[in-house]
């Protein structure tokens, strides 16, 4: 069943930050340790989509452009060590049932996170030429696929119902799941984002992560 987008705009709201406990547990400990670095703890948030989600938008809170923008070891800087593990106490263990659907959603960003690094690495500067555009890159990487986390754990009775169609459909999922709920997963994660008060770039990124690359087109 289709819902109304005032529906969709509330339940979005209602949707904290998530992560695993053993993860959330791990990098709570490591944060409140004054042995801690920067580049330690940067690296764990950095793989982990909620994580990052709530460090990247409290550091940026009030930016509406990518000028200023602060990637998550900037982030964290600016938040203090006490502050981001402080931070880290706001998010919410993600709940039994829902372990096993998301687990393939954090291993995708985790995937993405890597590959953005090896293109960063291998392009030297040539496209991202700026520290604020391999930021971006960077967080666009880390929140690969939010819009499906989203739907997963606020709209469930629609990802079902796209999942039950995925079987004899030859559309995709995200194609999908977007009739079933009358807003694609893009869409989802790009009002989301810009609820939490990340730059428009990166919500336009992340509602594009799902359009299909037309034949013969270099995605870069």
């Amino acid at each position: 069943m289709k819902l109304d987008t005032h529906i969709i705009d509330g339940t979005l709201m209602c949707l904290p930050p998530c992560s695993f406990r053993p993860a959330l547990r791990k990098v709570q400990a490591i944060a409140r340790d004054e042995r801690c670095s920067n580049t330690v703890l940067s690296a764990i948030i950095g793989n982990d989509p909620g994580m990052a989600l709530l460090v990247l938008s409290r550091a940026n809170f009030a930016h509406d452009s990518d000028e200023g923008f602060l990637g998550i070891s900037s982030a964290i800087n600016r938040l203090g060590l006490g502050g981001t593990a402080a931070l880290l106490d706001e998010i919410t263990v993600i709940p039994e049932h829902l372990i096993r659907p998301l687990g393939a959603n954090w291993a995708s960003a985790s995937a993405a996170v890597t590959m953005s690094r090896l293109l960063l690495y291998r392009v030297n500067g040539a496209l991202f030429p700026s520290p604020h555009d391999r930021d971006i890159v960077a967080a666009c990487a880390v929140l690969f696929d939010l819009g499906t986390i989203l739907a997963i754990r606020g709209f469930g009775e629609q990802c079902t119902l796209a999942g039950q169609r995925l079987a004899a459909d030859e559309d995709s999922f995200p194609s999908l799941l977007g009739e079933e709920l009358g807003m694609s997963p893009g869409e989802l994660a790009k009002r989301h984002v810009s609820h939490w008060g990340l730059p428009a770039s990166i919500a336009e990124a992340l509602a594009q992560q799902y359009q299909p690359i037309p034949e013969g087109r270099d995605p870069l």
